[in-house]
């Protein structure tokens, strides 16, 4: 699994960072700005934890350079963490539907998948707001602090973990 170590460092810095922006009372601007790059960080360290599993799963099961070149190839052309738009499609690549459906039906039995599908459906659409406009206007836009962006990874990480040790175990 990607290693989740220097992602969460990288978060807690900007968890500081945006609390000393609040507290020197600097712009408004720049916390939104803080605020902003977590999300966008949240959502580089996911799509990285995709592509990572994907990867992991063919290898896990072939070293057969023809495989291993069309999932390169599904990699290159996933862009986002859509679950049903990108995750989804990429992972039946990697390792199957029948098998991902079984993954996910594991998942389902506690709420978990539900869960993680809700985060990432909500964590692209603020990234594709956050992504497509720049920080203008500091009085009408609201963006979570990036203390919610580090508890929405959290509540998120358990159940990757989860998925990614299914994922490469299922036979």
């Amino acid at each position: 699994m990607l290693e989740d170590t220097i992602f969460r460092s990288n978060l807690e810095k900007l968890c500081q960072y945006y609390s000393e922006s609040q507290d020197s009372h600097e712009s408004p601007q720049l916390a939104l700005m803080i605020s902003k790059l977590a999300v966008l960080e949240l959502c580089g360290w996911i799509e990285e934890w995709v592509h990572d599993l994907a990867r992991s799963c063919v290898l896990a099961r072939s070293d057969d350079a023809a495989a291993i070149e069309i999932m390169d190839n599904a990699i290159k052309n996933t862009h986002g963490i859509h679950y049903q738009q990108h995750v989804q499609p990429l992972l039946s690549v990697a390792i199957g539907a029948s098998r991902l459906t079984a993954i996910e039906r594991k998942l389902s039995e506690n709420g978990k998948f539900d869960l993680l599908r809700s985060e990432l459906g909500t964590v692209q659409k603020v990234r594709n707001l956050l992504a497509h406009t720049y920080t203008h206007d500091q009085t009408t836009r609201r963006i979570d602090a990036p203390i919610t962006t580090m508890q929405r990874f959290k509540r998120m990480l358990s159940v990757l973990k989860e998925f990614n040790e299914f994922a490469i175990s299922i036979e």
